[in-house]
C-alpha cells in the first residue's frame, strides 16, 4: 500500500505522529494543550467541529486524573499516600477515585507477569538516582549501602488494596512499612490516553487520535486512510523524524520505552532512568526501545517499561505469551550494530 503522509511537528518524544496530506479537509480537526507539567498532548477527530468544548472537556478529564495519581501535585492522592507514615491509608469510594484504584490494579496485574520487574513502589529509588519528584535530590548516588537501605520498600507486594467489609465500594491500602511510596508515572501517560479516547469516543467521535507524551490511541481511520506514526530510531543523535520503523495502526494503542534521551552524566559516567526495582540500580543492557502495541494504552505503556528492565530475552517471552500484546524491540548486537525484533503478530502493523 503506498501512502501519502507527512510528519507532523509534535514533540511528542518517543513516537512521533504522522498524518496524510489532507490536513485541513473533510472534517479533520485537530487541538493540542499542556498536561502533566510540560508533556503535550494532540488530537485529532473526524466529524462536526466541536474543538472548543472538546478541549474544555479534555483539560477537566486530565486535571481529575492528575489529582489522583500525579507525584508532581502536592495535593494528589498518590502524594498524600507517599507522605502518610500510617500503614493504612484510606482512599474512599472506588467510584470517586477511580482513576488511582485503575492505575494501581492494572499495575498489580502486570507486576504479577513480569517477574515482578514492574514495579510501582520503585518511588524512593527513582528520587534517589535524580530521576524523580523531589528536586533537591540532585543524584545519582551510586552509594551501595544507601541504596541496599531504600530496598526495605520495594516491593509491590508490600502494598495491599483492601475493601470495607461492610462497604465494598470502599476500600483503602495497608503498607508494611511508613516508607513505601508509589510511582505510577509508567502507566499514567498511557492511562490519560485511554480515558481521553474513551470521553470522544462517547461523544460520538468513532474516527480519533489521541496521543499524550508519546503514548497514543487511534481508532477508526482518517477518512480511509490508516494512522501513521513512527518509531523513533533509538539514538541521542537521531532528530525526531529519524524513524526506525513506520505503523498503520486502528483500533489500537501504542507506547514506546527507551533510556537514550532520558538520562543523567555524573563524573563521565551515564544513568539511565530505567531502575532495576531488584537490584536498586539504573537497568543497562543491550535493549534500547521497546514498542508495545495493545488494546489499551495503559497496558501498553506499563509493557514498555517493564520491558526495558527485563532486557530483550525477556520481553520477547512476556510480550508473545500475552493474547492482547504485539512488541517491536531495538537492541545493540555484540559488535555495536542496531538490530531488531519482532513479535508473530507485529508485521501487520508495519508499513513498507
Amino acid at each position: 500500500m503506498k501512502l501519502k503522509w507527512w510528519i507532523l511537528f509534535f514533540l511528542v518524544g518517543l513516537i512521533y505522529s504522522c498524518t496524510s496530506l489532507e490536513e485541513n479537509t473533510d472534517g479533520i480537526h485537530r487541538f493540542s494543550g499542556a498536561t502533566m507539567g510540560t508533556i503535550q498532548y494532540n488530537i485529532t477527530y473526524i466529524g462536526k467541529e466541536n474543538t472548543r468544548q472538546l478541549k474544555t472537556e479534555v483539560d477537566s478529564l486530565l486535571d481529575a486524573i492528575l489529582a489522583e495519581v500525579s507525584t508532581y501535585e502536592k495535593g494528589s492522592m498518590i502524594s498524600a499516600f507517599n507522605r502518610s507514615e500510617d500503614l493504612i491509608f484510606e482512599i474512599g469510594s472506588m467510584q470517586e477515585h477511580m482513576h488511582f484504584v485503575s492505575n494501581f490494579v492494572l499495575s498489580q496485574e502486570v507486576y504479577d507477569r513480569t517477574d515482578r520487574l514492574f514495579d510501582p513502589t520503585v518511588m524512593p529509588l527513582v528520587n534517589h538516582w535524580g530521576f524523580g519528584y523531589e528536586k533537591h535530590l540532585r543524584g545519582p548516588d551510586p552509594d551501595d549501602k544507601k541504596i541496599d537501605s531504600l530496598l526495605q520498600y520495594v516491593g509491590f507486594h508490600k502494598v495491599r488494596i483492601r475493601h470495607q467489609k461492610n462497604n465494598p465500594d470502599t476500600c483503602y491500602l495497608s503498607k508494611k512499612k511508613a516508607g513505601i511510596q508509589l510511582d505510577f508515572s509508567a502507566v499514567a501517560k498511557g492511562y490519560a490516553v485511554d480515558k481521553v479516547a474513551q470521553h470522544l469516543i462517547q461523544n460520538n467521535y468513532s474516527d480519533v487520535y489521541v496521543e499524550i507524551g508519546g503514548e497514543l490511541f487511534a481508532n477508526g481511520d482518517k477518512n480511509g486512510t490508516p494512522w501513521i506514526v513512527g518509531i523513533n530510531t533509538p539514538s541521542p543523535d537521531a532528530s525526531l523524524t529519524d524513524f526506525e520503523q513506520l505503523l498503520q495502526i486502528k483500533d489500537a494503542a501504542v507506547a514506546t520505552s527507551g533510556n537514550y534521551r532520558n538520562f543523567i552524566e555524573k563524573d563521565g559516567k551515564k544513568y539511565v532512568h530505567t531502575i532495576n526495582p531488584k537490584t536498586g540500580y539504573p537497568e543497562i543492557s543491550t535493549l534500547l526501545s521497546a514498542t508495545i502495541i495493545s488494546s489499551d494504552c495503559s497496558t501498553a505503556d506499563a509493557y514498555a517499561t517493564a520491558c526495558m528492565v527485563g532486557g530483550l530475552k525477556k520481553s520477547m517471552e512476556w510480550v508473545e505469551a500475552h493474547e492482547r500484546l504485539e512488541g517491536f524491540f531495538v537492541y545493540s548486537d555484540e559488535q555495536g550494530e542496531m538490530k531488531t525484533r519482532y513479535t508473530s503478530g507485529f508485521e501487520k502493523y508495519m508499513v513498507e
